[in-house]
């Protein structure tokens, strides 16, 4: 599975079984009171430029400087946000991967940090 993230230009992108990259997503990271919203476009074709069928949804995870923990489990592929909140000042780093309904997890996408004030 390839999954793409775009957080302040930095373009995100980690593939896993047999999916292919595919087009930009739009996103942002969003200063707001120490929260930031992700955003990122998901898969829809396989690397063999077939359909991509059974995308079940995404896993949201964040490392505060001891290793990527799971934030959040988002169990509907059609969406692709998410907001974190009250985030304490510090720096703060942003993975996403996705999931098919086998259970089977895409590796990382590509890390993005964030620093909150």
């Amino acid at each position: 599975m390839n999954v793409r993230l775009l957080i302040l230009l930095v373009l995100m992108q980690a593939a896993c079984g047999n999916q292919a990259p595919y087009e930009s997503p739009v996103g942002a990271v969003t200063p707001e009171k120490r929260s930031i919203i992700l955003e990122w476009s998901a898969p829809t074709i396989n690397t063999d430029e077939s359909e991509l069928l059974g995308l079940a949804g995404h896993i949201v995870y964040i490392d505060e400087g001891k290793g990527f923990v799971q934030l959040q489990t988002i169990t509907d592929p059609k969406i692709a946000t998410y907001r974190v909140d009250n985030l304490e000042p510090g720096t703060y780093t942003f993975s996403i991967t996705a999931f098919n309904q086998e259970g089977e997890e895409s590796d990382h996408s590509n890390r993005v940090n964030v620093v909150t004030e």
